[in-house]
């Protein structure tokens, strides 16, 4: 947002009497006072808003270095490679927001309305059986982190327990803490992510993930046989 300053000209005028003595015209020495003062406002209003609009994510003149300082400051893992601008912010919001007073801050709902806040695009339900059920999910193009791969007490899949590493192999003597996350999430946030779920989870709780890792590269340009896409400030080329 810019100031306008024939606004504050406009405005400045209003305040004065409407008689001829006081008729304000172009050029005049109270012009020329008028105008003086009117640019010191101008700055110091601009430089008023410059600040709310790098202090709150909530515009569009809320920068990547402005998201940037942010992240260092409130210690936000923001992942690596391409993040929309826009989850970044979102990202931000809810950190300022957190934990926000709510009561019920161990509930699977809180969780998933505070993942949701982040910008990831996932649902959280709770264990309604004995024993998780964890379906075969592919995380990569070759890569699959469920049917072969084992994480404790003879269940399969990916979980987070206690690190933002994945495969953790742990013990589970109960699945009553047992919880379910679904949905897609960017495969450079994946430790971002798991990382806001360790803070947000109960620590006598795991989370069963049946997620799907997506590519989150800005597709630059396609020519010919060409692929251009943005990963963080680097462009990597691939040949189709």
């Amino acid at each position: 947002m810019t100031v306008s300053f024939d606004n504050i000209i406009k405005l400045t005028k209003q305040l004065f009497p409407t008689g001829r003595a006081w008729r304000i015209s172009y050029g005049s020495n109270l012009y020329k006072l008028l105008y003086a003062l009117g640019k010191s406002e101008q700055r110091a209003l601009q430089f008023a808003i410059n600040t709310l609009n790098r202090i709150l994510p909530d515009n569009d003149d809320f920068t990547a270095d402005d998201a940037t300082e942010w992240e260092r400051r409130l210690a936000i893992n923001a992942g690596t490679g391409y993040i929309p601008l826009e989850t970044r912010k979102s990202t931000i919001l809810r950190k300022y927001q957190f934990p926000g007073g709510f009561l019920n801050r161990q509930n699977y709902r809180y969780i998933e309305a505070q993942l949701q806040l982040a910008g990831y695009d996932v649902t959280v339900t709770e264990n309604d059986s004995a024993i998780p059920s964890i379906s075969p999910i592919e995380h990569g193009l070759t890569t699959e982190h469920s049917l072969l791969t084992e994480h404790g007490s003879a269940i399969a899949g990916d979980m987070i327990a206690n690190s933002i590493k994945i495969g953790e192999n742990i013990t589970i003597d109960t699945y009553l803490g047992v919880f379910y996350i679904d949905g897609d999430i960017p495969q450079n946030s994946i430790e971002a992510f798991r990382l806001l779920v360790l803070t947000l989870k109960p620590v006598n709780t795991v989370a069963f993930l049946r997620l799907t890792y997506t590519n989150a590269k800005k597709l630059i340009y396609l020519d010919g046989n060409n692929i251009g896409t943005l990963d963080g400030r680097q462009l990597v080329l691939v040949n189709v």
